[in-house]
């Protein structure tokens, strides 16, 4: 039974609905390959952090050969240098 204080209307908008749904059946079919084939997942996470190594020690690199550049993004009012 809804009191007078209770709102009838959706706190979400549909596409929000949506993409909440999404997110939770990606991280269902994640947990659940993870589960499937934990080998595959060692070498994703080993690959991914390799990959990440390297580009820190690529951007290290520049920055200290002084090739840097900023991207700013003006919407947001953040500045990246890479």
């Amino acid at each position: 039974m809804r009191g007078p204080d209770t709102p009838t209307g959706t706190v979400h908008s549909f596409r929000e609905t949506v993409l909440a749904w999404t997110l939770l059946f990606a991280a269902v079919n994640a947990v659940l390959l993870a589960v499937s084939y934990p080998l595959l997942v060692a070498a994703v996470v080993v690959a991914a952090t390799l990959t990440a190594a390297a580009t820190v020690l690529v951007v290290d690199g520049r920055r200290r050969a002084g090739r840097t550049r900023t991207v700013c993004l003006d919407r947001v009012g953040v500045c990246v240098e890479a």
